[in-house]
């Protein structure tokens, strides 16, 4: 019925519809073009948004709750990141959390609660000490051996593929081990001052000591012979040799009696 019913024009519709058409046409062409405006609205909400959460952080209860976020995610205690060494090798790094092995690409193991140590000749082991223990280490950390002695400081490790010693001062007295952890004794029945001890860099057992007067000398292990010392050094804190075992370096600080204690200055090396 419905379409029956649309077919039928009404008298007049025709021209009524032209009518419409031809004055909404006139009225389109004179109007006047408004500028449209930018929707502002989210701008406005978004600048509104950050200002309040300013506003939180910098108030006293904002800026505390900011410092805790900032602990927690670690960035007050972030630090430059270690990518990798500068040459080729490892390198052993003492900290307050122990000692470290850091590799060539940067990456870094925790040894142990140990406060010093020195790698093997070869660097395929290290000797590393605290309190009241030596102990032979490998790079991953495991353990090769260890003696309990009192006040152990300064291990340095010396000697050649076969045959290999290892240096430390304890408690009263300088003392050797072997490098397998056995034959540990006194260096020689010889006193020394509490300072890292030097082996010089040649072939022997030959060690670099300054006595507790101040005066360095040298002992030679095999024999237990002193071939030379030197004059006493004010406050002798160091003992080094050159690279060609020809010298001995010994850092100290000078005071003059009667005047006010002056600056510390390095001693000269010695020949030998």
């Amino acid at each position: 019925m419905k379409p029956e019913l649309e077919r039928i024009e009404i008298p007049g519709e025709h021209e009524a519809r032209e009518r419409t058409w031809s004055a909404l046409g006139s009225a389109f062409a004179e109007r006047q073009p408004v500028e449209r405006r930018p929707r502002m609205v989210r701008p406005v909400i978004a600048v509104a948004v950050i200002v309040a959460a300013l506003a939180a952080v910098l108030s006293p209860p904002g800026r505390a709750v900011l410092d805790e976020i900032r602990e927690a995610v670690g960035v007050e205690r972030a630090q430059p990141a270690l990518f990798s060494l500068p040459a080729p090798g490892r390198l052993l790094v003492a900290s307050d959390a122990g000692l470290w092995v850091v590799q060539q690409d940067g990456s870094k193991r925790l040894l142990g609660p140990y406060r010093e140590g020195s790698w093997s000749p070869f660097g395929r082991f290290l000797v590393a000490s605290r309190e009241n223990e030596l102990a032979a280490l490998e790079s991953d950390g495991d353990v090769r051996w260890t003696l309990a002695r009192p006040g152990v400081r300064f291990p340095r490790w010396a000697g050649s593929e076969t045959d290999t010693r290892i240096a430390y001062q304890g408690r009263n007295v300088p003392r050797v081990v072997a490098g397998d952890g056995t034959d540990d004794s006194p260096a020689c029945a010889v006193s020394a001052r509490r300072i890292a001890p030097a082996w010089r860099p040649t072939a022997g057992f030959v060690l670099a000591l300054v006595a507790p007067s101040g005066t360095p000398y040298v002992v030679d292990l095999d024999g237990c012979v002193v071939p030379w010392t030197a004059t006493a050094v004010a406050r002798a804190r160091r003992v080094e040799w050159s690279d060609d075992g020809t010298r001995l370096l010994v850092v100290g600080a000078r005071e003059e009696r009667g005047r006010e204690k002056q600056d510390e200055q390095p001693d000269h090396g010695v020949r030998v």
